[in-house]
């Protein structure tokens, strides 16, 4: 089966749809299916980032540099309808960008079914944002795709039954992380390195943010619960991620000077794949008070290397998590973030069983190979149809 995938940008810093793209689409190649990816680009690590979706045996096309609002170039459209005329199935990732449409389009004229990823586009927070510009465009060209595509895909229940009504049938599938199922790293040997590469970190409790520093992220909540959080040993945090909101990042630092935490808040910058890695495995808890998360990446992934979570009750994963405790699940309420947090940083061992059990977890749940598996199945009945 040959299955065309397209999305308007794989720099590294866009976070999730990216890294959920290649882990999807490197399975997929695994099982057996040829795999193409269009991308738009912008900046040169789109170009850069080209090159490790080839060495997981993914061909890749890149248009660009694309510019405007919209992400378009003039040889985008002819370069989908040629590739999508060869494909058996277009999947399509996120919504609001010119790679999109023009390959929700090229599907339609090539008689070839397509699904789309809202990537929490449809979530009620996602439309209130820059209202009346998603409601024109809604009107002007997405609502058609969306009722004529094969199917919908969401990563959670959650996400499917925020969604405004649309025509299309929906597809729940989550998205995975390749360290699911692995042996656990040498969690210490981390902890270690975070230290010597971060030596304000010096002998506190290690908490990481690992995201986007972007107002839905929920700091403005977990700063202000972490300076009032009476702890004997207070934790540092290592807020890892590009500063995409230039005003959040402010505010997170005056807070910390306010509240004399400067010297225990570290702002690294976007990770590298290694650096990641390292960061979940030495952080002794992964923090993310979201106001809305319609899937959290970086959550299965602290679980799969076994770090236990604090993550409010807004982040939609959770409802794979079932009645297995991974670590606190708050509402966006000071007393309860302030209350998870003096009671799990100082405790080791309830954050070491906790861990153990989000990794077991992460292996049943979020293995690519085994979500991969399960779209061939969605690829073969769209087909069908």
């Amino acid at each position: 089966m040959r299955v065309l995938h397209a999305i308007s940008g794989i720099d590294p810093t866009n976070g999730g749809p990216t890294q959920a793209l290649l882990g999807l689409t490197a399975a997929q190649a695994r099982a057996g299916l040829h795999v193409h990816v269009v991308s738009t680009w912008m900046l040169q690590a789109g170009l850069d980032n080209a090159e490790t979706f080839r060495s997981a045996r993914v061909g890749m096309t890149m248009v660009g540099p694309a510019t405007g609002k919209l992400n378009a170039h003039p040889e985008l459209r002819p370069t989908l309808e040629k590739l999508a005329g060869d494909a058996d199935v277009v999947h399509i990732h996120s919504l609001w960008q010119e790679a999109q449409h023009a390959a929700a389009t090229a599907a339609r004229k090539a008689g070839v079914p397509y699904v789309m990823r809202a990537c929490g586009g449809l979530h009620p927070w996602s439309m209130n944002q820059s209202r009346w510009r998603k409601r024109l465009y809604l009107a002007w060209r997405l609502r058609r795709h969306l009722n004529r595509a094969a199917a919908i895909h969401f990563t959670t229940h959650a996400e499917r039954d925020a969604a405004f009504a649309v025509k299309a049938p929906a597809i729940v599938e989550p998205n995975g992380t390749e360290l699911a199922g692995r042996p656990l790293p040498d969690r210490a040997a981390a902890e270690r390195a975070l230290r010597e590469k971060y030596p304000a970190l010096g002998d506190r409790p290690i908490l990481l943010f690992l995201g986007r520093v972007h107002a839905k992220k929920g700091l403005d909540r977990l700063m202000p619960a972490l300076a009032d959080a009476r702890l004997d040993v207070p934790p540092a945090l290592l807020i890892a991620g590009p500063e995409e909101d230039a005003a959040v990042a402010a505010e997170v630092r005056r807070i910390a000077a306010e509240r004399g935490m400067t010297d225990r808040v570290i702002f690294t910058g976007p990770l590298d794949r290694a650096g990641t890695i390292e960061a979940l495995s030495g952080a002794g808890m992964l923090v993310l008070t979201s106001y809305t998360e319609n899937f959290g990446i970086a959550v299965i992934e602290a679980l799969a290397v076994g770090t236990p979570v604090l993550v409010s009750d807004r982040v939609e994963c959770i409802g794979y998590f079932g009645d297995v405790n991974v670590g606190p699940i708050v509402p966006l309420e000071h007393k309860a973030i302030v209350e998870a947090l003096e009671t799990w940083v100082p405790d080791d061992e309830r954050r070491r069983a906790a861990g153990l059990r989000g990794a077991r977890l992460a292996a049943e749940k979020f293995d690519w190979d085994q979500i991969a598996g399960r779209w061939i199945g969605h690829y073969e009945a769209m087909v069908g149809r």
